[in-house]
Formats: C-alpha cells, sequence, structure tokens
C-alpha cells in the first residue's frame, strides 16, 4: 500500500478542479479511491483513479462516462469532473464525484446490531431507494441499472441515500434471448460480450433469473432483457433490509424460490411486495411505478394497488432526463485531455476519519504524479494495478471465518461472502476467490475493519 500512500497530500487538476489529496481510502481490481480536498472550495470530493489496458475497457468506461454526466438528479451521486493520461499501453482515468461521508447502505445495517427496521421505516428508507431507480426507468429509451444493490447506495451529507455506480447501465431492451438460435456471426459475438460484461459488471445474488443460469439453462434463458432486472435486484434489497440476510446465495441463482422467515412482524404487505418483485415471469413482475405505490400505501396503511394495476408512467421526473447523449456532449467527454472513463470501484468505508500527516510526495513507484495533471503528460506505469502486490492490511480472521480452508468461501452474519482477493484466512494460507463477494478496504474508524464492495463501483 506504500505507493498509494504516497500520494497523500499531493496536488493535481482534474478537469477544472485543483485538489488535494487527503486520504487513501480503498482499492479494487482496477483502482485507488482517494478522498481529496478543492484547493479553491475546501470541499471534500471522492478521486477514482483507473486504468485502462484495452479497447473494450475504454468503451465501457466511456460509456459509464456518459451515463453519470447526464443524470443530474437529487438522489443520484454527483458527478463532478473527470481526467485521463494516455499511455503507450494503458490510460489511466481520474473521475471526481461528490463524497457521501455516511457510509453505504449494507455498512449502515450492520452498525443496527440487533436492531431492526419498524414497517414504516423499512418502507421510508425503501422508497427512498427506489426514487433515483424511477428516474433511470423514466428516461427515453430506459436506462437499466443492472448493478443494484445495498453498497451502491450511499448516505450523503443531508443523511438521504444516493444511487451510484453507472458501469454497468444500458438503454433499451437488450434482444440476447436464447430462444431462437443466432443465425449471424455479429449477433453472436454481441451476445459473448454481453455475457462477459454480465458476468464481470454484474452482483451474482442480486441477477435477476433472465440474467442467471438457473437449473442448466443457458444465460439470458428466453427473455428479452429489460430495466426488469432492477426491479428483481430491488427485490432483494427489500427482503434483506426486512431480514438481515439475502433471499439467493452469493454465487446467485440456482431456482427462483426464496423463504420467508416466520415471525418476521411485517404482516403480509412486505411479503406480498417481494413476490411482485422476485416474480421469475418478467412480464409478470411489478414496474418501478408500482413499488413506490406499493410503498406509498403502506405508509398510508393502506391496502396495495391490486397486482398490475399501476401502468408504467412515461413522464420523467427532475431535470436531466435527456435522452442519448448527443454529439456535443460526447465531444466534451474527449475535451479533458481525451477525458473518458470510470469502470466500476472498490469497496469502501466512506466514514473516513481525519487526514493523516501528509507523506512526502515522491516520483517511484510508477503512480501516477499528481503534480503532472495539468500538464497532460504521456506515462506509462510500471505499477500494475491489476496485480495484487500491494493489498491492504486484512484482518487475521475476517467476518464469518471460520477454519483454515484457504479457499473457501467466507460468509458474514449476514450471509454475504466476505472473502477478499488475497486476505490471509485463520490458519495461514490466502483467500483465493472473491468475483462476487466483498473486496477489503481500509477501514478509516477507529472501529474493527468493516467489509464490502460496491462503493462508488463493482468490481470483477
Amino acid at each position: 500500500m506504500g505507493n498509494v500512500q504516497a500520494q497523500v497530500g499531493r496536488v493535481g487538476t482534474i478537469g477544472r478542479r485543483n485538489v488535494e489529496v487527503v486520504k487513501y481510502l480503498g482499492e479494487g481490481g482496477s483502482s485507488f479511491i482517494f478522498l481529496v480536498k478543492d484547493t479553491g472550495t475546501s470541499q471534500s470530493l471522492v478521486l477514482k483513479r483507473l486504468v485502462a489496458n484495452d479497447a473494450m475497457s475504454m468503451e465501457l468506461i466511456t460509456n459509464e462516462i456518459e451515463f453519470h454526466r447526464r443524470f443530474k438528479y437529487p438522489s443520484i451521486v454527483e458527478f463532478v469532473d473527470h481526467q485521463i493520461h494516455k499511455g503507450r499501453s494503458e490510460s489511466e482515468v481520474f473521475l471526481l464525484m461528490e463524497f457521501c461521508p455516511g457510509g453505504h447502505l449494507y455498512d449502515n445495517m450492520k452498525k443496527m446490531g440487533d436492531k431492526r427496521f419498524s414497517v414504516e421505516e423499512l418502507a421510508k428508507t425503501f422508497r427512498a431507494l427506489c426514487v433515483p431507480v424511477q428516474y433511470l426507468h423514466r428516461q427515453e429509451p430506459p436506462v437499466a441499472h443492472r448493478d443494484i444493490k445495498l453498497e451502491n447506495f450511499l448516505k450523503s451529507k443531508s443523511g438521504a441515500y444516493k444511487l451510484c455506480d453507472f458501469g454497468s447501465c444500458v438503454e433499451g431492451p437488450r434482444h440476447l434471448t436464447t430462444k431462437v438460435r443466432p443465425v449471424s456471426i455479429e449477433y453472436q459475438e454481441d451476445r459473448r460480450t454481453e455475457i462477459d460484461i454480465v458476468e464481470k459488471r454484474t452482483t451474482a445474488m442480486y441477477r435477476s433469473p433472465e440474467l442467471a443460469d438457473i437449473e442448466g439453462t443457458a444465460m439470458f434463458g428466453n427473455a428479452v432483457l429489460t430495466e426488469a432486472v432492477d426491479i428483481w435486484a430491488l427485490g432483494c434489497v427489500l427482503y434483506t433490509m426486512a431480514f438481515f440476510k439475502p433471499p439467493f446465495p452469493p454465487e446467485g441463482l440456482r431456482t427462483s424460490k426464496y423463504s420467508i422467515p416466520t415471525g418476521h412482524g411485517y404482516g403480509k404487505d412486505v411479503p406480498e411486495l417481494l413476490k411482485r418483485m422476485l416474480c421469475e415471469d418478467v412480464d409478470e413482475r411489478a414496474n418501478i411505478d408500482e413499488v413506490l405505490a406499493c410503498c406509498d400505501a403502506v405508509l398510508a396503511s393502506q391496502p396495495l394497488p391490486k397486482r398490475g394495476s399501476v401502468a408504467k408512467s412515461t413522464s420523467r421526473p427532475g431535470s436531466g432526463s435527456n435522452s442519448r447523449t448527443n454529439s456535443a456532449d460526447k465531444a466534451a467527454l474527449v475535451g479533458n485531455v481525451d477525458g473518458d472513463f470510470p469502470p466500476s470501484s472498490a469497496a469502501m468505508d466512506l466514514l473516513a476519519a481525519a487526514a493523516p500527516a501528509p507523506v512526502t510526495p515522491h516520483s517511484g513507484g510508477g503512480f501516477a504524479d499528481f503534480e503532472d495533471f495539468g500538464k497532460c503528460t504521456v506515462s506509462t506505469p510500471a505499477f500494475d494495478p491489476f496485480a495484487p502486490t500491494t493489498p491492504s492490511p486484512i484482518p487475521a480472521t475476517p467476518l464469518g471465518l471460520t477454519g483454515n480452508n484457504p479457499t473457501a468461501k467466507v460468509v458474514d452474519s449476514f450471509g454475504f461472502l466476505v472473502s477478499p482477493t488475497n486476505a490471509t484466512v485463520a490458519g495461514g494460507g490466502k483467500q483465493s476467490e472473491a468475483r462476487d463477494g466483498f473486496q477489503a478496504f481500509e477501514d478509516c474508524s477507529p472501529k474493527a475493519p468493516t467489509w464490502a464492495q460496491g462503493s462508488y463501483g463493482n468490481f470483477p
């Protein structure tokens, strides 16, 4: 972790902002996350540094930045600016975004201990999570987020949760069904690409049946992929908020059946809403407007609207709901030193404590020199962020870890995987499996280290 810690105290330019690195927050498969301060306004922001080493990575990153720039909505983490350095064989990209100091929902739920949401608290909080999803689904064409999960809802300074991580977003339906055998090479290539994206940029336990391989059927089954995948994922979120455990295993669906714990105290409405959202039939699954109407009914102590009675609204809420990014906007992306980017990021605890004393800057280690940002210098970093050469400190016994199996999947008290890449496990050895689990990150609070993935992004 020495190279990244050495960036603390450095000053550089990201787009139109001059920032100083205040604290190293965490890392992921291809990124490092820093708390920075705008030197002109003293505003706290998050800086995400990523590397793209092939054309596909850059295309996905460009797609994410286009979506994030376009979504200007109160309950979406604000996009601030970006900067890119093009090297000979790879590009470094730096993304500035709003800092949400309240942490993500999964981490905040763990801090509740034995406490549980009341019916009103559950409906009110969950409704707030659905609002930004409604904003995406009301775009024209509709936008599917495709990586809705507890870790992608961050608590802002005001206390409101905001949606982040748009690296998996797509517009409109994806006609990648296996119902009819593909006949064209282009179709097969598109489908292979989509499978790769789904596997790397979505989280297994939140994948809907049409995204998952259920009971040996081919991925995507017979369904066209639409924004309905987000409704299923929101159903998984609601289930976990209500019962403090996920409805499906960390490795994803093997069956679409789930069970409601007895004696839960939520009456009939919460199980009924879950039934409408965790519906295998896409055509029968509730839309986002019906989900919100059900939340409103619970809060008003009224009966839920009849199933299928709430038609999807075509009106678009708020500002910034333009359709596709126009050519002028796309051209602007290239303005910041060929700017494009941010594919997902690592998990981190955003409850950052006071910044440590600045470390004397140095130019070693291959990490981009913040002092050179404004000069747009071309560099080829020797440091490979994909190689696990500088992992964050990891406790000897992670949450939920038992035994000394160096390849065992570790599950925490919620039933979530918590096994980070290269984590030291009890009894020695290294943890080797973390694809859909949670990456380790440095806990910035005096409490014991926390485990999570997804804050400001998701990594394969």
